[in-house]
């Protein structure tokens, strides 16, 4: 059985999805994405896609997050992502972090921070109105 892990930080390290044995936690080696999303920030395997969540909208410019997919085939080298959804509902005031999927119900699970000011992954105060960070699951059904 392999773990799949992705990078936030960017550059160099955020084009790979990177392979690790379950049982030993060997380094199995690691797959570059076509068109890497920019700070990624979870990534879940589902009905045979991996799907990932990516921080990169700018939230002071109302600009959305993304999830964003693709299908890592045993052994493959590279991997074509895709855009998947644009979380046009969740625009300001914060960012998407993880997902998750809940298959007994149908639906897609996405976390949701909103209240601070994140600048380079960093806090920076909080928005008006805000005093501190609110997190939240939003709830999709899945239609693929």
């Amino acid at each position: 059985m392999t773990v799949l892990m992705c990078s936030w930080v960017g550059e160099d390290s955020g084009r790979y999805i990177y392979r690790y044995g379950l049982d030993t936690g060997d380094y199995l080696g690691k797959v570059l994405m076509d068109e890497p999303p920019e700070y990624l920030q979870g990534i879940a395997y589902f009905s045979g896609y991996l799907n990932m969540t990516s921080d990169d909208g700018n939230a002071d410019d109302e600009q959305p997050d993304h999830l964003y997919r693709t299908k890592i085939v045993p052994e493959a080298e590279t991997c074509t992502v895709t855009l998947e959804k644009d979380f046009d509902d969740v625009i300001g005031q914060g960012e998407i972090e993880g997902l998750s999927f809940d298959k007994n119900n149908g639906q897609f699970l996405l976390l949701y921070n909103r209240g601070a000011r994140i600048v380079s992954g960093m806090p920076k105060g909080f928005y008006e109105g805000y005093d501190r960070e609110i997190s939240e699951v939003f709830v999709y059904e899945i239609d693929y």
